[in-house]
């Protein structure tokens, strides 16, 4: 400004000291600094140094515990692993007990149901053994009666068969009869007539008579005749009755059913 001001008054000499002056200060300036800088420098340099020092250190320390932090972090990842893969297996362990324990129920049922069949079918011989040796009786008596009449005619002979078989069928038609052939079921099929009594008393007295002669194992004539039903009316009934004892679905429907033949 001063330079400015006089070059503006023409004063050429004033400017020109003002130059030298300005150079002079100049150079007094720069040497100075460069003087003063030097140590400053260096003060400078060893200070980056050690800040550069405390920053690696510090970058090694985060480091360090980066890599401690993913160790951690595997392990722990590892740790998982495994106690996933020991539970993997326990659950594997258990399901294959549960499933060994519902093999030996299972064959525990099945022995049990193969004990139960067999003394159904001991049971069953024995009732098969009582009516063939009640027919052997019925036999025995209609020959007892055809020796009778043994020099008779072939139509008296039938006459005396056909009145003899009617005496018997009246005879199965009655009451003694039928509480006898009660009795041996109930011995035979494990008190079957006993708990259809006890378990559907909403069963009439007709119903009871019919399924006694059916579980009996009696042909469908012969229940004809023991009933005074038709053929037909003998299959609807059996029908019938099966689908209503299904329906009911008392404790022991699956033996009444099953012999219903």
């Amino acid at each position: 400004m001063e330079y400015e001001y006089a070059i503006g008054c023409n004063n050429y000499n004033d400017a020109l000291e003002i130059i030298l002056d300005l150079q002079t200060k100049k150079d007094s300036i720069f040497y100075s600094i460069i003087e003063n800088n030097v140590p400053s420098a260096i003060s400078e340099y060893y200070k980056y140094r050690s800040l550069k020092s405390e920053s690696d250190i510090e970058n090694h320390k985060i480091k360090i515990l980066l890599l401690i932090v993913i160790s951690i972090f595997i392990l722990c990842s590892v740790i998982y692993y495994l106690h996933e893969k020991v539970k993997h297996k326990e659950y594997k362990l258990k399901q294959q007990i549960h499933e060994l324990k519902d093999s030996i129920s299972t064959l525990n049922i099945k022995n049990s149901s193969i004990t139960k069949n067999k003394q159904y079918s001991e049971r069953l011989q024995k009732s098969i053994a009582r009516l063939i040796k009640e027919k052997f009786e019925i036999v025995n008596n209609i020959c007892d009666e055809l020796f009778a009449y043994n020099d008779d005619e072939p139509k008296q002979k039938q006459k005396i068969i056909a009145r003899k078989a009617q005496q018997i069928i009246e005879d199965m038609k009655g009451h003694k009869f039928r509480s006898e052939l009660e009795h041996n079921l109930n011995q035979d099929l494990n008190g079957i007539i006993t708990k259809l009594r006890e378990e559907m008393p909403q069963l009439s007295k007709y119903d009871i008579n019919f399924l006694i002669y059916t579980f009996a194992g009696f042909s469908t004539k012969s229940i004809c005749i023991f009933t005074n039903l038709k053929r037909p009316s003998v299959y609807s009934k059996k029908k019938r009755l099966k689908e209503y004892i299904i329906k009911c679905n008392p404790q022991n429907a699956n033996l009444f059913v099953c012999n219903i033949h």
